[in-house]
């Protein structure tokens, strides 16, 4: 398999499962509920899970763009903004946008060349292909960590 196939893969195993760490964004988010998407269980931390799912889609999104040869159109301020729904089925119909973008970027990054991960990301100002994706990667299981925890937090306090 090649770098291509690998890296689809692996982007593929944190959000939707078969990853080393057994954990995934789809599986972690199926049963929560907007009662809980804007909670903030602790005085200490200001995210919530709308915001770091959010926040992790946003560089999902750029990064599909980039990778299908759009222009690199992101700012990092944008990144923790995020709607205030008050209906479940507006959270549902996010969550099911996202995972169609996830597996559409996934399905970009296995078709691509392996000589295309050495490649300057959009600008080159930050970095290469290789870098941006593997980045990707690293920052979802972050943020991922941090939604379960928010997670069991909020249930618990339910």
């Amino acid at each position: 398999m090649g770098i291509s196939k690998t890296l689809s893969n692996h982007l593929k195993g944190i959000f939707f499962g078969g990853n080393w760490t057994t954990v995934n964004y789809k599986e972690v988010l199926t049963d929560v509920s907007i009662d809980i998407i804007y909670e903030k269980p602790w005085p200490f931390y200001d995210n919530t899970i709308l915001a770091l799912t959010c926040h992790v889609h946003y560089y999902t999104k750029i990064q599909s763009q980039v990778f299908q040869g759009g222009p690199l159109t992101g700012n990092d301020s944008e990144s923790f903004l995020y709607p205030h729904w008050e209906r479940e089925e507006d959270w549902q119909h996010f969550l099911h946008h996202m995972w169609e973008e996830v597996q559409t970027l996934a399905e970009v990054v296995a078709g691509k060349q392996d000589d295309f991960w050495t490649l300057d990301f959009g600008n080159g100002q930050y970095g290469n292909n290789y870098e941006n994706i593997t980045g990707l990667i690293e920052h979802a299981h972050y943020h991922l960590g941090q939604i379960v925890l928010l997670k069991k937090a909020c249930q618990h306090l339910k």
